[in-house]
């Protein structure tokens, strides 16, 4: 009879020992399930901070085509209006040079011809200092224009910076996750090492008769938590980290997945 008590008391402390640990797992769990939420939350971040990025990058290159192209046409025009100014002096010189042949004495028809290129002379003149004008206007916004551009990058390349940063924060996280859960698995590993598999098993077959019911339907709920979490856990953190490549780093070793497979 003694000794049968005896065994009752042991029997009695190690079902203590187990829902304390039960319970211990399932706080863990609950915390971890809770980071998981935060996880999410920061998936989202990131994928609406690349969207906004490449948003970014994608209207600076079209600002950068589109100040190329101007710069190209400005080339032409200027090409254009040297060759334009090159030629009609090119035929002024040559009509001066007629001119000055004839000497000072120009016959009637002669000096009506000089008129009108004198008028020629003052058009292409005007012509020149117009195009000028208009080249020197171009370059301004040209100069204008890359400034604005250089601004750009430079607020694109902080905003990659503060990008990689999160990155960095989002992959601290993971590990820090990835390490509370290794402490779950070791939880398991434990109650195997100790035996207390068995003992869960004796504490089921024999001893929850002797418990309440509310008790005996705790100690088989957390059993049965505690055993389908873990694995939900370790699938969970795959899927966060498959997102993960896929959005934010994906040059990024898949350690998760590398340890414990898919």
């Amino acid at each position: 009879m003694e000794e049968l008590k005896k065994k009752m008391e042991v029997l009695e402390q190690e079902k203590k020992d187990l829902l304390q640990k039960l319970q211990t797992s399932q706080k863990d769990l609950k915390a971890v399930s809770k980071e998981k939420e935060s996880l999410k939350i920061l998936v989202e971040d990131l994928q609406a901070e690349r969207e906004t990025l490449n948003s970014t990058m994608h209207g600076l290159y079209k600002t950068i085509e589109k100040t190329v192209a101007a710069n190209l046409e400005l080339q032409n025009h200027v090409r254009a209006t040297a060759e334009s100014s090159k030629g009609c002096c090119e035929i002024l010189q040559k009509a001066k040079e007629v001119l000055s042949d004839k000497g000072p004495q120009l016959p009637k028809g002669q000096e009506m011809m000089a008129s009108p290129m004198v008028d020629l002379d003052e058009k292409v003149k005007t012509v020149t200092v117009e195009g000028a004008h208009r080249i020197t206007e171009k370059e301004k916004w040209l100069v204008i224009e890359n400034k604005r551009l250089k601004a750009n990058l430079q607020e694109v390349m902080m905003e990659n910076s503060y990008h990689r940063r999160r990155v960095m924060d989002f992959w601290q996280t993971i590990f820090s996750l990835r390490m509370e859960n290794d402490h779950l698995r070791q939880l398991l590993i434990t109650f195997t090492e100790k035996g207390d598999l068995e003992i869960m098993k004796t504490v089921s077959a024999k001893g929850l008769a002797g418990l309440p019911l509310i008790q005996t339907a705790t100690i088989l709920k957390l059993q049965v938590f505690f055993e389908q979490a873990t694995e939900e856990l370790y699938s969970v953190l795959i899927d966060i980290e498959f997102v993960v490549h896929q959005i934010c780093w994906p040059s990024v070793p898949r350690i998760l997945a590398d340890d414990h497979g898919p």
